[in-house]
């Protein structure tokens, strides 16, 4: 019987090492994931989070 040991994985870095502005919106790009801060109103600031790269198209457009 063959013995496989059990390795750890690294966890994919948080630190923020981009920042882009596009229209209203800013994005805050990691080794982890994406993140996008929204205002919506004046009192509402919507605050998504991807580990896909990019977030859909129009996704939270309805709240605009």
């Amino acid at each position: 019987m063959e013995i496989k040991m059990l390795q750890a994985q690294l966890r994919r870095k948080r630190k923020i090492t981009q920042t882009e502005r596009r229209e209203n919106a800013l994005f805050l790009q990691s080794d982890a994931g994406l993140i996008r801060i929204w205002p919506q109103t004046e009192e509402i600031v919507r605050v998504s989070y991807t580990e896909n790269g990019r977030f859909a198209e129009g996704q939270g457009a309805e709240y605009a």
